[in-house]
């Protein structure tokens, strides 16, 4: 593998909903540069081990580390380098159809005024597989 710090590195990690353990003693360690994928049965955890990562809810116990960094103590840090894309969207229910368009655009706003030159480099070449 590699010698730097995981990407990812969960430890323990135990998350409970009243007395349903949704997660229990779950470790996991990612390396920059891997793909890693969760599959599993509805209710398996899932989801709730990626939102404890981007501190969306906060473990029960354990620890969890994402590039090195603690996503309760540094969840601006953590969150400006993931991106998180929930199976359902769910906006508040007072907004209007023109709200919710208006709210979603923003995004594209945002990220135009800010990566729009990071976006337009070049990305640098791609080192070739050895045979």
């Amino acid at each position: 593998m590699s010698n730097r710090a995981p990407v990812i590195e969960v430890r323990q990690l135990v998350r409970k909903f009243g007395h349903t353990d949704a997660v229990n003693g779950l470790d996991l360690t990612v390396h920059a540069g891997r793909c890693y994928g969760f599959f599993g049965r509805n209710g398996a955890g899932k989801t709730t081990t990626i939102k404890c990562l981007l501190n969306l809810l906060r473990p029960t116990s354990g620890t969890v580390r994402v590039f090195g960094l603690d996503p309760e103590r540094e969840e601006v840090a953590v969150k400006s380098r993931l991106a998180y894309v929930p199976d359902q969207i769910a906006f508040h229910p007072w907004m209007t159809v023109r709200g919710v368009l208006d709210y979603v655009a923003s995004f594209r706003e945002r990220w135009n005024k800010s990566h729009r030159a990071r976006a337009s480099r070049p990305l640098p070449p791609r080192p070739r597989a050895s045979r």
